[in-house]
């Protein structure tokens, strides 16, 4: 399968099991917060389609990343 579309179908799970799990009305009505490296919250939206990097598993959510 294409590593574009696995995404795509991973990301639509992952937004219908935050819906189920926290009984939203809409996948749209998930809160998104990003923060800075040093913990100032930047960005709040809401949406079922939040362009960010999004971990294979949970052995990368504390793991950096090099922008450079």
């Amino acid at each position: 399968m294409n590593s574009t579309i696995e995404r795509e179908s991973f990301e639509n799970n992952l937004y219908k099991e935050i819906k189920e799990k926290n009984i939203l009305k809409d996948e749209y009505d998930i809160v998104w917060m990003k923060f800075t490296e040093d913990g100032f919250l930047c960005v709040v939206a809401t949406s079922n389609n939040i362009n960010f990097q999004v971990p294979n598993d949970s052995s990368e959510y504390k793991e950096k990343i090099s922008m450079q």
